[in-house]
């Protein structure tokens, strides 16, 4: 497995914790930048040109993002 699919892997699994564990809760853990979140979802949805992209912020976090999230609850 190469190493970006190991971060993609390890990124989703701790996207699914969150989600079981803390459900909407994570958006009011200390240091979550909603806006920077919302800001890669508008991208998203320009990138994919029209396409219907995941309005579920968490699914823009990346591995520090997550890593915010898990030790500051």
């Amino acid at each position: 497995m190469e190493p970006s699919e190991a971060v993609n892997v390890v990124e989703s699994v701790l996207r699914q914790a969150i989600r079981e564990v803390l459900g909407d809760a994570w958006r009011d853990v200390p240091g979550v930048d909603l806006p920077t979140l919302e800001g890669r979802r508008v991208e998203e949805g320009k990138r994919r040109n029209g396409a219907v992209v995941d309005e579920d912020l968490l699914a823009y976090t990346h591995l520090w993002d997550l890593e915010k999230i898990v030790l500051r609850w």
